[in-house]
Parts: structure tokens; C-alpha cells; sequence
């Protein structure tokens, strides 16, 4: 208990995510604390833990005091403002349809407030604008509730979108966060040129975490087989990549002072390569702080090294708190450093009847294996609830999966890292493309491994209840207190008994309550609309790329859908050709025809839903259930409705309608509303 810095962490991060919720006053907050921590100050000989907490909690609301004075207010009166501003692309990924540009306004020539400040903006793909432009647009600046603890915590200011004219000025390659995003680029490109399928994707998104080409189909494997871990860059990527570059230096007969710099300086190198993302950031504070023990003959603690980590992220950006790659990537972390050890050595004397240190050297390899799968388990411990959050299911094979491919990462990621650097000389193409051929082995075995194991209906279960996911962090906080107090087995056994019977009650009270409801899912940036119920679907409007389509099939199949019931375009044509042929092709469908070959129709809906369309070549689609009208448009039509879906599949809700959202799968905005023999609640 006297690790400070990792109570510090654990009480900051708490303290920041629960004020946050709360909607606590700050400058409150820091007055309590301030407080708190003076009359422990003056009481005296407390614990070391208690000083650490009581500091954290006070430099949690201080340090959000401060980055919300600076950086925060003086650009707070800009909101839903339409401004002229300059700025530099720093970062652009293009997709099929429309580009994503981060921009970051000058330090001059902008209104006050404005300055270095970083802006997200989706553009048309066709926009003239390429990384290091120096671009001045009038656009709209908006930073809505929904999404603005995420772009806080990517040090994203505002969303933009154009409102006027956008003029390229000149390019500007010099600059700092432009010379890094051209080299991620460079790298990313140098694997798909060797790599041209699904492989160079997934090994571009696994190096520097460029994932925007990987198939959504492929993220819902990994997902089911429980690797997703691998598909952003974070701290297992860091110590495979030190792990190597060690073997080679030890090789090398250099002195451990100087293999410990050479791994410092490569370790900053991939923290810039990788943009700084705060789980590289983490990892990286956390290898030099060891490394650098190392140096000065000092033993390293992992979990005061993680602590320290995290307050160094959170002192910089307290809104890092938000990020989901940070919250898992120290969640794995901790419970790695906290539990892997201790569950090795109960494996050991349970089942091989020996501690785990005369395993270690009587059976090595059965150690190792054994150690693997500890570590395995352990980091997906404390991660569940996360997980569940973030992606929608937990995998019951993920220990297994991660164990069969852990001699294949090593091969991916180092070969596939010399296959990116490599391509910047001409003169070792040969070598490139050697490089380049056990990386995309490795990872056609991965992504085969993770499909076959995806595939097996126990695989994974989904959770999407935010009932079920709160259990899930109530049952392990209160099991690791048990744990770290070494609490008696009955009162384990009576808190384990009262967590299968609040599931249980949970359980089934939701089933009574939301018993019928259909599961609808609105594209970002698309123009389709997608209904599930029991094991129908429905889809409204053609899906605009190949990916959007494989987000949308992935959905139905989350659903359990076995057959689509209704599918409407807007022409009848695009039926008959990709991207909709992809949905055909995964699912028979039933019903399918264009709205410019009708004179309007009405159809009922999985028996809980009313669909129509009025008039000859109709321009719009209203879904009917329970009390409320939803209606899809395919031009912008000022239309009655509950819930409006425009042409750009923009959400427009009546002043009284309050849909619960959730945004974090399928690349979509999703939301349930009952049939008709229930009332719809209009509220939170």
C-alpha cells in the first residue's frame, strides 16, 4: 500500500471521471481537497497511501482548474460560431466518400482565443486539401455534449464543418506534428505496398495505428476472439518491439548503459511515430522509467512506474481521462502488475503442486506457459466491463486465442516494422520485400486463427446491456477489496451469492421492461438505416461504399439476424450491384425493391412496426412504432417526425424525444424503441 504514485494514479483518475459525471464544481472540488489534504498534513503520521490519495484529489481539480482556464475558456465563446480562420492539415485520413482533417489554426491572423488550437473537420474526399496544406476556410465551429469529452481527450477543440470558401495558401513540410503524420503515412504505405490485402491493413493499423482501411468484418473477428487489443498500437506493441531490439543489441556486445539509452531514445521515437496517442504515451513513460531504474541501480515497481504514467498524462490533459485506449491500456496494465503473479503461483501449487519459483526451474517451459496464460487473464480482468462498453461482447476464448498467437506477434510487428523503415531507401527493396513476406504470413494466421475461433457460436456473448456492465464493475471492485483485505472464504462466498442474484433480478427485469424492442442503426456519413428485431432485419436506403455495407452486415449479425425482411433504396437499380450486393450475399432477403419503381407502399414490420412511403418515386420513409414516427429522407425535406434522418443521415429529434444513443459500434448511431403494444419512454 505504499506505492504512491499508483494510489495517486488510481485516486486522480477516479476523482476526474466521477466529477465529470457528477457535473461537481471544480473550484469546489480543489477547496475540499486543498482542505482535506491540510488537516491530514496537520494530524500527522497517517499512512503514505492517505497523503497520496488526499494530493491526488486535490491536483485532479486543480490541474482541471487551470487546463480550463488556458486552454479551454478563451476559445469556449466560439462555439456554434462560424469563423475565417488559417491553418495547417496535420493530419488526414482519407476514405471512400469523405476525408477526416485535423487542423491546426496559427498562432496569428486568427480571432483571439483561436490560436493553435486543433479542429476535426469531414470534408467531401474530392476537397483539394493534402497533409502540411496551409488552408483558410470560413467553417462552423460546434463541439457537442455527446462527443466532446472525446475530442477533449485527443486534444481536439472544436468540430468544423465548411461554410464558405477553402483556399489553399501554400505547404508547409516543416512542421513538427506534419513531419511525424508524413512519416506514418510513408511507413503505413511502404506495408501496403508489399502487403496489398486485408494484411497490410491490419499490420499498418497494428504499427502506428492507422486503422481506417481495416474491414469491419475483421474487427468484429477480432472482437469475438477476444485480440481486438491488437488492432491499436499500445504497450504489448512497445515491449514486443524493446524486446527485440534487446536481443539485437545484447548481440552487439554493448554495455547495458548503452543498450538502456539506445532504448530510450528508440521508445521516444515510437511514442512520436505513433502521434503520441496516450496508451503508447503510458507505456513509453512507464519503459523509461524501468529501464532508467535500471541505470542508477534501483529496483522498478511496474505498478508506481504505471502510476506515475498516467499522473504525468492527466497533469498535462486532464480530459485524457476520457480516452478509451488510456482507460484500457492501464486497466490491462494494473491488472497484469497486481494479479498475474500471484494467480501463476496458485495455478502452480494447485495443479502442479509446486511454487512457482521450483516450476520456474525445474520446468521452464511449463512456467512460461503457465505465466502467459496468468498474464492473459489478468489483463483481461479488470478490462471486462470496458471491453463490454467499448465493443459490445466479451469473449470466452480471448486466454486461448492470445496464448495460440503469441509467437506469431513478435514475427508481425518487428518484421513488419523493418518492412515500413526499410522502404525509405531504393537501394533495399530485395530486403523490403523479404521483410515483408513473414509479416504478412504472420498476420494472415492471425487473422485466420481469429476468424475459425470468431466463428464458434460460444465464442463470445454479447453484452449491450449498461445494466449488465455496471454489475460487471460493481462485482469486480468488490472482488478485488476482498482480495487485497484477504477477507475470509464465507465472506467471499456471500458476496459472490449476492452477485448472481442481483444478475439474476437485473436480468430479469430488463427482459420484462425492453422485451420487443427494435435495434435501429443510423450510418455515420452514409445514407442508410438499418432495423433489426429477433432475427429479422429491415434496410432503408443503399449503402454508399463497401465499408459501409460490411459495417451494416456486421450489425445484423450482432443482432442475430437471420434474414433481411425488407430492403428499400432509392433507385431501383442499385440493387443489383455492389455495395448492396454484399448485404444479399450474407443474408436472403425477402422483399427488395427501389422507390422509383413504386407508387408508394405500406408494410407491416416484424409485427411491431408500420413502414411506408406515400406518392409515386417517394423521396422519403417513415417508420411507425409504438408512439413514435421515425422517418428516413433522401433529400433535405422539412418533414413531421419524432425523429428526422436527413440526407447526410444527420439526426434531427423533436423538442420532447430524448433517444439514448450509443455510438461506440459499427461506425453508426444506435438506439431501441419498442413495438406498438408498448409505450415508447421519450425520455433518458
Amino acid at each position: 500500500m505504499n506505492r504512491a504514485f499508483h494510489i495517486g494514479g488510481l485516486v486522480w483518475l477516479g476523482t476526474f471521471l466521477v466529477a465529470a459525471l457528477l457535473g461537481m464544481n471544480q473550484i469546489l472540488g480543489a477547496v475540499i481537497g486543498a482542505v482535506m489534504l491540510a488537516a491530514m498534513i496537520i494530524k500527522g503520521k497517517l499512512p503514505l497511501w492517505a497523503y497520496a490519495g488526499a494530493t491526488a484529489f486535490c491536483a485532479c481539480f486543480v490541474s482541471t482548474v487551470l487546463y480550463d482556464a488556458a486552454v479551454l475558456t478563451p476559445a469556449r465563446q466560439y462555439e456554434d460560431t462560424t469563423q475565417t480562420l488559417r491553418g495547417v492539415v496535420i493530419d488526414q485520413i482519407d476514405y471512400t466518400t469523405y476525408s477526416e482533417i485535423l487542423l491546426k489554426t496559427d498562432r496569428t491572423d486568427v480571432p483571439s482565443g483561436l490560436e493553435d488550437v486543433r479542429i476535426r473537420m469531414v470534408v467531401n474526399a474530392a476537397l483539394d486539401a493534402d497533409l502540411g496544406d496551409v488552408v483558410k476556410c470560413k467553417m462552423k465551429l460546434t463541439c457537442k455534449d455527446e462527443r466532446r469529452s472525446s475530442l477533449y481527450a485527443k486534444n481536439i477543440r472544436f468540430e468544423g464543418s465548411i461554410a464558405g470558401a477553402f483556399v489553399t495558401e501554400e505547404t508547409r513540410s516543416e512542421d513538427f506534428d506534419v513531419s511525424l503524420a508524413r512519416y506514418r503515412s510513408a511507413i503505413s504505405s511502404h506495408i501496403t505496398q508489399q502487403l496489398t490485402g486485408d494484411e497490410g491493413a491490419v499490420l499498418a493499423g497494428m504499427l502506428i495505428g492507422r486503422s481506417e482501411n481495416i474491414l469491419p468484418d475483421i474487427r468484429y473477428n477480432y472482437a469475438r476472439a477476444g485480440i481486438s487489443h491488437l488492432l491499436s498500437v499500445s504497450g504489448l506493441h512497445l515491449a514486443i518491439l524493446v524486446g527485440l531490439i534487446d536481443c539485437v543489441l545484447r548481440n552487439l556486445y554493448l554495455s547495458r548503459r548503452q543498450r538502456s539509452l539506445l532504448i530510450i531514445v528508440v521508445v521516444v521515437a515510437f511514442m512520436g511515430l505513433t502521434g503520441f496517442s496516450q496508451s503508447i504515451v503510458r507505456a513509453g513513460i512507464m519503459m523509461i522509467l524501468c529501464v532508467s531504474a535500471g541505470l542508477f541501480g534501483r529496483d522498478s515497481d511496474s505498478l508506481n512506474s504505471l502510476g506515475f504514467a498516467l499522473v504525468a498524462i492527466l497533469t498535462v490533459n486532464p480530459y485524457a481521462a476520457f480516452s478509451v485506449s488510456l482507460q484500457l491500456s492501464y486497466l490491462a496494465t494494473m491488472g497484469i502488475g497486481a494479479f498475474s503473479g500471484p494467480l501463476t503461483d496458485w495455478c502452480s501449487r494447485r495443479f502442479i503442486c509446486l511454487p512457482a519459483y521450483q516450476l520456474r526451474e525445474s520446468y521452464k517451459w511449463v512456467f512460461m506457459l503457465l505465466q502467459s496464460m496468468s498474464t492473459t487473464v489478468c489483463a483481461c480482468l479488470l478490462t471486462a466491463p470496458l471491453v463490454c462498453w467499448s465493443f459490445g461482447q466479451i469473449s470466452l476464448v480471448s486466454p486461448l486465442v492470445n496464448l495460440i498467437i503469441l509467437p506469431l506477434e513478435p514475427i508481425a510487428l518487428g518484421c513488419g516494422l523493418l518492412c515500413g523503415f526499410t522502404g525509405f531507401f531504393p537501394q533495399a527493396q530485395l530486403l523490403n520485400r523479404m521483410l515483408g513476406l513473414p509479416a504478412g504470413i504472420a498476420i494472415k494466421a492471425i487473422n485466420q486463427t481469429a476468424a475459425w475461433w470468431s466463428s464458434l457460436p460460444f465464442a463470445a456473448v454479447s453484452v449491450h446491456n449498461e445494466y449488465v456492465i455496471f454489475w460487471m464493475a460493481a462485482v469486480i471492485v468488490i472482488g478485488v477489496m476482498l482480495w487485497a483485505g484477504h477477507s475470509e472464504v464465507a465472506v467471499k462466498r456471500y458476496a459472490a451469492s449476492l452477485g448472481m442474484i442481483s444478475l439474476l433480478v437485473g436480468a430479469f427485469a430488463h427482459t420484462v421492461l425492453w422485451n420487443g424492442t427494435i435495434a435501429i442503426a443510423v450510418a455515420n456519413y452514409g445514407g442508410t438505416v438499418t432495423l433489426a428485431y429477433g432475427k429479422q432485419g429491415a434496410v432503408i436506403g443503399a449503402p454508399d461504399t463497401v465499408y459501409v455495407a460490411r459495417n451494416m452486415v456486421t450489425f445484423l449479425q450482432d443482432q442475430e439476424v437471420e434474414r433481411i425482411s425488407l430492403l428499400v433504396t432509392e433507385k431501383d437499380d442499385e440493387i443489383y450491384g455492389n455495395p448492396v450486393g454484399l448485404l444479399v450475399e450474407s443474408f436472403p432477403v425477402e422483399t427488395a425493391f427501389g422507390l422509383d419503381k413504386t407508387n408508394g407502399f405500406t408494410a407491416e414490420l416484424f409485427g411491431q412496426a408500420t413502414v411506408s412511403a406515400l406518392g409515386e418515386n417517394a423521396r422519403y420513409v417513415s417508420v411507425e412504432a409504438g408512439n413514435l414516427r421515425l422517418v428516413k429522407a433522401f433529400e433535405q425535406l422539412a418533414l413531421p417526425a419524432d425523429v428526422l434522418i436527413n440526407q447526410r443521415n444527420e439526426m434531427i429529434c423533436a423538442p420532447d424525444v430524448a433517444l439514448a444513443i450509443n455510438e461506440r459500434y459499427f461506425n453508426s448511431r444506435v438506439f431501441a424503441l419498442r413495438g406498438r403494444q408498448y409505450e415508447i419512454p421519450v425520455g433518458e
